[in-house]
């Protein structure tokens, strides 16, 4: 027999009304999560750590729900941007609320909203943790208020120890409409006469080349843009910090740095991450790299480099010998609410590179940095306006 654990009770008509809703009635959204039940598979989600499986056995409703393993996440990102109004006036809520069957009476689950605004700032979080309903589905229900400002809003699913399923995952925005302002009589105002501002140009590619390789992280997970993540240094230097491959808030795409979609990493104090790609073969020719970089924070640190390598199809077999070069920012003032290049130059030992990029936020506030558009040129030794090392 199912049971319901809720933390709103008898929301129906009181929430909802009925009939014709009046201007000023408080109205509740549709439900703003795109697949909440595991029906399309994982259409919407995105892997924040492990991989988020769909069960056919174990389910609510439908045919299938979310199945997560130990200390697995994932998230959607829903645009609230059509609330802006009423989130700015305060008269905005949340309402959240899951299915969910533990499998062990240790296993428990997080549901987690982190809410972003115009400029991918992270501005504020909910959480609900310790969630648990050991071997009988039950419903968890909370609301809570929406900070001002916000335009995105990341629904996050998390798993500690093992096995959860989630199902029927509900998110609602319920607010006060406001007013429509009057419309203002139009005033003819002469044209102005407009002087084009010179446009910044970027750090030119070496002698007019082509890249070697270019990464724009237009995928939605690590594997798929090809690349490795992990915390870095040695093991407990740090706490890994929330990855998500995903569209990128800025004001506009900017210049060759990002094309608006990319990685996008929240970093609470002491976390951090390094991300390295695949092997590039170089020969005899040096490796320029250059990566798009957007902080909220000018106190990260971060760091673009290369790990020399053997050729190979795959880091498992390329033979890093632990030879580096990088180029250490120990502050990020120059990329903040702005993409800009991160560049470092390299000559391989063996024939091959690995390029290594990396934040790591010793602050003490949370942030937000955003990478896109790695590339990588190889440039031959003739090219250079010095003599080669031998």
């Amino acid at each position: 027999m199912k049971t319901m654990v809720s933390i709103l009770r008898c929301m129906g008509i009181g929430l909802l009304g009925m009939g014709a809703v009046a201007l000023a009635d408080p109205v509740l959204s549709p439900n703003l999560l795109l697949n909440p039940g595991a029906e399309s598979e994982l259409e919407g989600w995105v892997n924040l750590a492990g991989t988020l499986g769909v069960s056919s056995e174990q389910k609510y409703n439908g045919a299938n729900s979310f199945d997560l393993g130990w200390d697995e996440a994932a998230e959607q990102n829903v645009d609230v941007s059509v609330y802006a109004n009423e989130i700015d006036s305060g008269n905005t809520e949340a309402i959240i609320g899951a299915w969910v069957y533990t499998q062990y009476s240790f296993s428990e689950v997080t549901l987690r909203l982190k809410y972003f605004d115009d400029f991918g700032f992270e501005i504020g979080q909910w959480e609900q943790s310790q969630i648990k309903s050991y071997r009988i589905w039950g419903e968890y229900r909370y609301r809570t208020a929406i900070p001002t400002k916000t335009r995105r809003i990341a629904f996050v699913i998390k798993s500690s120890y093992e096995q959860s399923f989630l199902d029927g995952l509900l998110f609602h925005f319920y607010y006060t409409p406001l007013a429509p302002t009057a419309t203002p009589t139009p005033v003819d105002v002469p044209t102005p006469t407009v002087t084009p501002i010179p446009q910044v140009t970027p750090s030119p590619t070496p002698s007019g080349m082509l890249p070697a390789a270019r990464y724009t992280f237009s995928e939605g997970s690590a594997a798929a843009n090809h690349l490795l993540y992990f915390t870095p240094g040695a093991p407990g230097d740090f706490a890994l910090g929330d990855v998500a491959f995903r569209p990128l808030l800025v004001q506009s795409a900017d210049g060759p740095y990002t094309d608006g979609f990319g990685i996008s990493v929240t970093l609470d104090p002491g976390e951090g991450v390094t991300f390295y790609a695949s092997p590039l073969p170089v020969g005899e020719d040096y490796v320029y790299l250059r990566i798009g970089v957007w902080s909220s924070s000018p106190t990260v640190s971060l760091a673009l480099g290369a790990l020399d390598a053997k050729p190979s199809d795959s880091l498992a077999t390329a033979e890093i010998n632990g030879t580096i070069e990088f180029n250490l920012m120990l502050g990020a003032t120059r990329f903040v609410q702005k993409f800009g290049a991160l560049e470092a130059f390299y000559k391989s030992e063996r024939g091959a590179v690995v390029p290594v990029f990396q934040v790591v936020n010793g602050g003490t506030d949370a942030c937000t940095v955003q990478f896109d558009t790695l590339e990588i040129f190889r440039i031959p030794p003739t090219m250079l306006p010095i003599a080669r090392l031998q």
